[in-house]
């Protein structure tokens, strides 16, 4: 685990870097064949939601699981966040919340990989070796 400022520095900057990439990706996506931009989208609404809610509940697991559980969460969590700005009358934020919830878990994601991925200090050396 990350110490506190280290951790909170990388929670910022990944909303930050998330929040800011949503206007480039907006400006571009009208150039991308439709089904870029349908994969893009679906990624970035449901990912996004879904890694912030699970990951630090996947943080334990391979990067495959990890993905998948955090876009099965993702489309409850979507679906929760479009509906609470909804009621405030802040639709338009969606796309910026989403891009920057993404952004925090994937600044967040390589620290807890690096505690998930064995060292090994040669080959056959692991705890399941073979004597």
């Amino acid at each position: 685990m990350l110490p506190v400022p280290a951790l909170l520095f990388r929670v910022i900057a990944g909303v930050l870097v998330g929040a800011a990439a949503w206007p480039a990706l907006h400006a571009v996506l009208p150039r991308l064949p439709e089904l870029i931009r349908f994969l893009l989208g679906w990624w970035i609404f449901t990912f996004g939601p879904g890694i912030a809610v699970s990951g630090r509940l996947t943080a334990d697991l391979d990067p495959l699981r990890r993905t998948i559980i955090a876009l099965g969460v993702g489309s409850a969590a979507s679906a929760v966040l479009i509906d609470l700005l909804g009621r405030l009358h802040l639709i338009p934020l969606f796309p910026y919340a989403a891009a920057a919830m993404m952004g925090a878990g994937l600044a967040c994601w390589s620290a807890s990989l690096r505690r998930s991925i064995p060292r090994f200090g040669g080959a056959g050396c692991g705890p399941n070796a073979e004597i």
